[in-house]
């Protein structure tokens, strides 16, 4: 029934991406559900491989993350709105306000070039190159197990450290 339900989601979030890479996302998206990625250490091809993709589906779900026709809103709408046609999930109230939790997070690549940033690292102590994320979600609960429901996914530009970044993810 939970998996029935999570690929039923996983159709709605990639319905409106164009043919082909709707398929290829889906891959991706519920290679993430599984924990392929936990298990591969974030590695894509090993993480798919073990679904069971043949090679050729691997290399389209490799090209549909890299260069293929979508957005990160795009799917994030969609998914919003399917959780809250449920109807389980309520938003917390606290005196007639409704939170908004916010945090920005990156993944570390001092090696790489280009859309690059400089981001605390808490093991480090210091600020490490790397690619920031601004992340916003909605407060709220399904039963009595709070749950955040992600709102925004904000991508650091080049050259935008974490200092940078965090007037834009509060003012978005």
């Amino acid at each position: 029934m939970a998996v029935e339900q999570a690929i039923r989601l996983l159709e709605q979030v990639v319905r409106d991406v164009p043919i082909g890479t709707n398929l290829a996302l889906f891959r991706l998206l519920w290679a993430i559900l599984c924990g392929a990625f936990l298990q591969s250490r974030g590695a894509i091809f090993p993480a798919l491989q073990s679904l069971g993709l043949k090679r050729a589906q691997i290399r389209r779900c490799s090209q549909a993350l890299r260069k293929g026709v979508w957005t990160i809103d795009a799917l994030l709408q969609p998914f919003r709105a399917a959780v809250l046609a449920q109807g389980r999930w309520q938003p917390c109230r606290y005196e007639g306000f409704h939170p908004v939790a916010g945090d920005i997070t990156a993944f570390w690549r001092p090696r790489l070039k280009g859309r690059i940033g400089k981001f605390f690292h808490p093991l480090a102590q210091r600020a490490v190159p790397g690619v920031g994320f601004g992340l916003l979600v909605n407060v709220g609960r399904v039963g009595n197990v709070r749950i955040p429901l992600l709102r925004l996914i904000l991508r650091a530009e080049k050259g935008i450290n974490q200092k940078g970044l965090l007037p834009r993810l509060l003012t978005s």
